[in-house]
C-alpha cells in the first residue's frame, strides 16, 4: 500500500508534464519551472526526483534543443524514451546513468553518448537506430547485463568497442551502418547478429568460430565482403543471409552437420557453384540463389537434403545444369534461366516417403528456351508425379489445391504431356463418361494448357476452365468451373523496373480434386443415378483472363488437354497410397 500512495504522490507532482505543448513553450522552460515549482522547505525539488520514466515524441516538434542541465534533478529517471529528431551533442543521461534500464532514442542527431568509462549496470537495452550523426560507441564494459543493443542505420558510425565480455547480449543490430568496415568482438552467447548493409570486406574463423549460441545471422548486401573462412560450423544457426554480397566468389565448406540451419539466402551473390558439403546442412528447409548471374550448377549432392522443400535459383542466367533433387521439393522455381540446357529426373527420390500435408506445388520454368529433349520430357515425368502427390494429399485430407503463382507446373513447350488421356488442338474438348465408372480409387482431374505468347502480352493471367456435363437423354445441363492465376512479371532487387517475360509456347498444368468430386457427388444425389442413363457428355473450355475479367491480350490458348486421375496411376512411382479416397461413379470412356 505504501509503495502505491508513492506512486500516487509522485504521479499528481508531475502531472503537469503531461499538459507541455511544444508549440507554446520550450522544454526546458517548463522544466525548469516544473523543478522550482516543485521545492519544499528543505529545498530538495520533489517533483523531479520522483520522475522515474520520460517518454517524448518530438516528431512534430518543429525545433528541439536539449540541455542535459534540465535533466540534473532528475536522480531516478530510469527509462528515457525520446521519439523523433532532436539536436545535442552528447546524450544527457551521461548524467545519471547508473539508474538507466532503457534507452530509447532512435533517429536523434546525437554525435556522441558520452565520454569515459560509465556506470551502466542496469542497463538492459539501447536503440540509437536511425543516429545518422552518432560517430563512435563509447565504452560499455559496465553494461554487464545489457541485452539488447540496437544502432541499425547508424551511418556515420565508424567503429565498434568491444562487445565480446559483454555474456549478456543477445542481439546486436548494426544493419545499415555502411560505414562500418571491421567486423565486431562479440560475446559466445549472441543469438540474433544483423550486419547487413556495411563495409565489412572479410570475416574471419576467430569472428564467428566461438558464436556457439548464434542463431540468426544476417551479412545480407555487404557489396564489399570478398572473404568467408574456408569452412564454418555454426551449429545453432537458424537463419543465414548472404543475399546482395555481389563481390563473394566462393561458400564456404560445410565442415561438420549443422542440424539447425533451415533458412539459407544466396540471392545474388558471386560464387560460380556451391561446395558438395552443403548436403551437411541436413536441416535446409529454404534455399534462396536467386538472381546469381556467375553461378553455374548446382552440386550433385544436392539430392541428399531430405528437408528441403523450396529452391529458388530464377533469373540465374548461366545455370546450365539442375541435378536430381530431393523429393521433399515442393516449390522449384528457375524461370528466366537462359542458358539451362539440363534438368535431371528426380524419379528415383520419388519413391521414398513424404508426409506433407500441402496441396501446393511449384515446378517453374518460363523463358527457360534452351531446355534440351531430355530435359522436357524429364520435367514433364515430374510434372505427373506433382500432379498425382497433389491429388493424393487432397483426397486423403479433403483439402483442394489453391492455385496463384505460388502454385504453378509451367515449362517452355508445344505439346501436351503424352500421359493425358484427352487432348485437343484449340481451347476446349469433349468427353463421355459413363454412369458406373467413378470408382473408389477416383483423385480428380489434371488440366493442361499450352499458350500461345505474343511480343506484347498482359503482365498478368487467369485461367478459367470451364466444364458442362449434359445428361444423355438431354434434359438438363450442369456447370463447373475452375480457376488459378499468377503473374508474368517480376522485380528483382536492385532493378530499376519490372522484368516482363514469356516468349515462346508454354504448359500449364493444374489439379482440381475435392471441389471437382463433391460437384459431380452433388449432382448424382440432385438427379438420381438412373437418370444418367448410359453416358453424359462432358465439354471443357479454357480461356486466359486478366483481372476484369476480360481476356487477355496477346495470350491464346493453342492447345488442352484432360487427365482423369486414380490411386493406380501412382503405382508407377511406387507410391504408398494409404487412405480411401471418396467414392465416385464416373469414368471417363473416350474422345467424342
Amino acid at each position: 500500500m505504501d509503495k502505491v500512495l508513492s506512486w500516487r504522490n509522485a504521479l499528481k507532482k508531475v502531472a503537469d508534464l503531461a499538459g507541455w505543448n511544444s508549440h507554446d513553450i520550450s522544454l526546458q522552460y517548463f522544466l525548469n519551472a516544473h523543478h522550482a515549482q516543485s521545492k519544499t522547505n528543505g529545498n530538495q525539488p520533489q517533483g523531479t526526483i520522483n520522475v522515474e520514466g520520460l517518454f517524448l515524441n518530438t516528431g512534430e516538434v518543429r525545433e528541439m534543443h536539449l540541455n542535459p542541465t534540465v535533466f540534473l534533478k532528475m536522480y531516478n529517471l530510469r527509462l528515457p524514451k525520446i521519439y523523433g529528431k532532436y539536436d545535442t551533442g552528447y546524450v544527457w543521461c551521461a548524467v545519471f546513468p547508473h539508474n538507466l534500464v532503457q534507452l530509447d532514442m532512435p533517429n536523434s542527431q546525437v554525435e556522441q553518448l558520452w565520454n569515459g568509462v560509465q556506470d551502466l549496470t542496469n542497463l538492459r537495452s539501447i536503440n540509437l537506430s536511425g543516429s545518422v550523426q552518432l560517430t563512435q560507441i563509447p565504452d560499455l564494459s559496465r553494461a554487464s547485463n545489457i541485452e539488447v543493443a540496437n544502432f541499425g542505420d547508424c551511418k556515420n558510425l565508424l567503429q565498434v568497442p568491444s562487445f565480446q565480455h559483454l555474456e549478456k547480449l543477445s542481439e546486436l543490430r548494426l544493419y545499415g551502418c555502411s560505414s562500418l568496415d571491421k567486423f565486431p568482438l562479440l560475446p559466445r552467447n549472441i543469438k540474433w547478429l544483423s550486419l547487413g548493409f556495411t563495409a565489412i570486406e572479410q570475416v574471419h574463423s576467430s569472428e564467428i568460430d566461438s558464436l556457439s549460441s548464434l542463431e540468426h545471422f544476417e551479412l545480407n548486401d555487404c557489396i564489399r565482403l570478398k572473404c568467408l573462412p574456408s569452412s564454418i560450423m555454426l551449429k545453432s544457426v537458424t537463419t543465414f543471409n548472404l543475399s546482395g554480397c555481389t563481390k563473394l566468389k566462393k561458400f564456404p565448406e560445410i565442415s561438420e552437420p549443422m542440424e539447425y540451419l533451415t533458412m539459407l539466402s544466396l540471392d545474388r551473390i558471386g560464387v560460380k557453384e556451391l561446395p558438395s558439403s552443403i548436403e551437411n546442412l541436413i536441416k535446409l528447409t529454404r534455399l534462396h540463389l536467386c538472381d546469381c548471374q556467375d553461378l553455374e550448377s548446382l552440386p550433385n549432392s544436392i539430392r541428399n537434403l531430405n528437408s528441403l522443400t523450396e529452391l529458388l535459383i530464377y533469373f540465374c542466367t548461366k545455370l546450365v545444369y539442375i541435378p536430381q533433387l530431393p523429393s521433399s521439393v515442393r516449390y522449384l522455381d528457375a524461370k528466366c534461366c537462359t542458358s539451362l540446357k539440363m534438368v535431371s529426373s528426380s524419379m528415383t527420390s520419388f519413391e521414398r516417403d513424404w508426409y506433407e500435408r500441402s496441396c501446393q506445388e511449384q515446378l517453374v520454368f518460363k523463358d527457360c528456351l534452351k531446355l534440351d529433349h531430355e530435359a522436357r520430357n524429364n520435367i514433364m515425368v515430374d510434372a505427373q508425379f506433382r500432379i498425382l502427390r497433389m491429388a493424393i494429399v487432397s483426397s486423403k485430407y479433403g483439402l483442394e489445391s489453391y492455385f496463384d503463382s505460388r502454385s504453378e507446373i509451367c515449362w517452355p513447350t508445344d505439346e501436351i504431356p503424352a500421359w493425358f488421356s484427352y487432348q485437343s488442338e484449340g481451347s476446349s474438348l469433349s468427353i463421355e463418361i459413363s454412369h458406373d465408372c467413378l470408382s473408389n480409387n477416383f483423385l480428380g482431374v489434371a488440366l493442361c494448357t499450352i499458350v500461345d505468347f505474343e511480343d506484347d502480352h498482359s503482365d498478368y493471367y487467369e485461367f478459367c476452365c470451364k466444364s458442362s456435363f449434359i445428361t444423355a437423354d438431354g434434359r438438363d445441363t450442369m456447370f463447373w468451373q475452375h480457376f488459378w492465376y499468377g503473374n508474368f512479371w517480376y522485380h528483382l532487387p536492385g532493378r530499376d523496373r519490372n522484368i516482363v517475360i514469356m516468349k515462346s509456347n508454354h504448359a500449364f498444368l493444374v489439379h482440381s480434386g475435392s471441389s471437382f468430386i463433391e460437384f459431380l457427388k452433388a449432382k448424382e444425389e440432385e438427379y438420381g443415378i438412373n437418370n444418367w442413363h448410359c453416358s453424359t457428355t462432358t465439354s471443357f473450355h479454357f480461356s486466359m483472363l486478366v483481372e476484369n475479367g476480360q481476356p487477355a491480350k496477346g495470350i491464346k490458348v493453342k492447345k488442352c488437354g484432360v487427365h482423369f486421375l486414380y490411386a493406380q496411376d501412382a503405382e508407377k512411382f511406387r507410391i504408398n497410397v494409404s487412405q480411401n479416397p471418396k467414392s465416385s461413379k464416373f469414368f471417363p470412356l473416350g474422345n467424342v
